[in-house]
């Protein structure tokens, strides 16, 4: 995150700056705290690279395995754009399982789709898969996926989803506030 014009690496930077003092003056004064906040541009990483990493280790540092100080600063300044790339979004398209009739599982059917490197979601727990349900606080970290979602129903109102996707199966363990509902296999919606 870029906040005016410092880059930032986590919060914790924030806390030991003089960054927090601007936060919370404006959190007080009612202003949009976020809108003091941008994703970093390739360019304002590749400058910081060079006018703050650069500097302060030797050019051995970053060129180990035979690659050039540009090349250095040219894949770390843009390997964030490969989320944005459809091959590496494995995840997206429809998912089911195949719900075992007399153990009366339930049908689960994820619809994952992107644009560039947002990723939306919706997650229905029902055979006709008319209502579906909106996944929240979502994040993917190499072939491990979570988020939640909230239901219609009085009861069992938030879920949470934590699943590990494989090439054409997704396990999925369904989570309520105080049990787990069971563990599902899906399977891409094409080999259903």
């Amino acid at each position: 995150m870029v906040y005016r014009g410092k880059i930032l690496f986590h919060w914790g930077e924030v806390s030991r700056k003089y960054w927090c003092h601007s936060i919370r003056k404006a959190l007080r004064d009612g202003r949009d705290v976020l809108n003091e906040f941008h994703s970093y541009t390739n360019e304002e990483m590749r400058e910081f690279i060079v006018k703050s990493l650069l500097p302060i280790f030797s050019d051995e540092f970053f060129t180990s395995g035979g690659i050039t100080l540009d090349e250095y600063s040219e894949r770390t300044s843009t390997h964030s754009d490969a989320v944005a790339l459809s091959e590496n979004q494995h995840f997206k398209g429809v998912w089911r399982n195949k719900p075992d009739k007399a153990k009366d599982e339930i049908q689960i059917t994820m619809r994952f789709e992107t644009k560039a490197d947002a990723v939306f979601g919706r997650i229905s727990l029902s055979e006709d898969a008319e209502e579906f349900y909106k996944l929240d606080h979502s994040h993917l970290i190499g072939n491990n996926l979570r988020f939640t979602f909230e239901t219609n129903g009085e009861r069992n109102k938030f879920l949470e989803v934590q699943a590990s996707i494989d090439d054409e199966t997704m396990n999925v363990n369904l989570y309520g506030i105080e049990h787990c509902f069971g563990n599902y296999l899906l399977f891409r919606d094409d080999h259903y």
